[in-house]
């Protein structure tokens, strides 16, 4: 996996960048695996997709990460298909954070209550895509 600035993603010759150097040090694209952070996604506009869409079909995958950290735009992060989705450690942390689970009990399961829901989402997501 590789992280891709924002910049980076919406240069409109990464594909053609990406299928040269490929090409040169001989690297099947099923094994290129670009991470985009929510917030690049969310920003970057049509270029971005139209790359991503290019990438794509030369074999490429990409992850989303830091979810729940950036702009959440649900619906326009629908539009794209993530081989990977990374949840942002700030969303998983609370709910087991057992040191001071009497202190903030309610935050804890406030928390939980989050994690679940956004993984029920991503299933739903994931069963859609099969």
């Amino acid at each position: 996996m590789r992280n891709r600035s924002g910049i980076q993603c919406v240069h409109p010759d990464l594909p053609s960048q990406l299928q040269k150097i490929m090409k040169k040090y001989q690297i099947t694209p099923g094994f290129i695996n670009l991470v985009i952070t929510e917030t690049a996604f969310v920003e970057s506009g049509e270029m971005l997709q139209e790359n991503m869409i290019k990438l794509r079909q030369m074999g490429c995958s990409f992850s989303m990460d830091d979810f729940g950290t950036g702009y959440s735009n649900l619906s326009r992060m629908a539009e794209v298909v993530y081989n990977l989705v990374k949840l942002d450690k700030s969303l998983i942390w609370p709910c087991f954070d057992q040191e001071n689970s009497e202190i903030n009990g309610l935050q804890n399961s406030k928390a939980t209550a989050i994690l679940e829901n956004i993984i029920k989402l991503l299933l739903q997501y994931l069963e859609q895509l099969l």
